[in-house]
């Protein structure tokens, strides 16, 4: 039993200290959220590494919950890929749809932007356009309640070689 809580412990501390970055084929548990989950249900397959940057879970008034999530991912010959996964692992009772299965980010009123990809590593200026063009939402508003946000600064840092502008305060 002391074994058991002990390596529940370990999981957790290493969610709260943002172990966030993996290899496509070896998943780390953050609160069962991790690029290595995301890309299954995506269905990326020739992926070298995965890195979850941002994740912020959301809900309205219906309730209506939504979870996203900002991936980088660093793909064969040079290749590289942003993409914004959504899922609503909660819904208003009675409601038939929502999903607990990552899907691409479509907005309904504007192009398709879910994932773009560059042949080099994605400039501050493409990041902030990525987010921009997915209507990415940092903070609440009249309509929408953060209620979790984690930005992995440490990985943000590694992987695309500057701070992120956008820091992770307690929802």
């Amino acid at each position: 039993m002391n074994r058991r809580i002990q390596r529940i412990g370990i999981v957790l501390a290493a969610a709260a200290l943002g172990v966030w970055s993996c290899s496509a084929a070896t998943p780390v548990a953050t609160n069962e959220v991790t690029s290595t989950s995301i890309l299954q249900d995506l269905g990326y397959r020739k992926v070298q590494t995965a890195t979850l940057l941002v994740f912020v879970s959301r809900e309205d008034s219906r309730p209506w919950y939504v979870d996203d999530a900002l991936l980088v991912l660093q793909l064969p010959k040079g290749q590289w890929m942003l993409v914004h996964a959504v899922r609503n692992p909660k819904f208003p009772e009675g409601h038939r749809g929502g999903s607990t299965k990552w899907l691409l980010h479509d907005v309904m009123d504007a192009p398709h932007v879910g994932d773009r990809r560059f042949d080099h590593r994605p400039t501050r200026k493409e990041v902030n356009q990525f987010l921009k063009d997915n209507r990415w939402q940092f903070e609440s508003d009249t309509h929408w309640r953060i209620v979790r946000r984690v930005v992995d600064e440490k990985g943000w840092q590694r992987i695309l070689g500057y701070k992120p502008s956008v820091i992770a305060r307690k929802a």
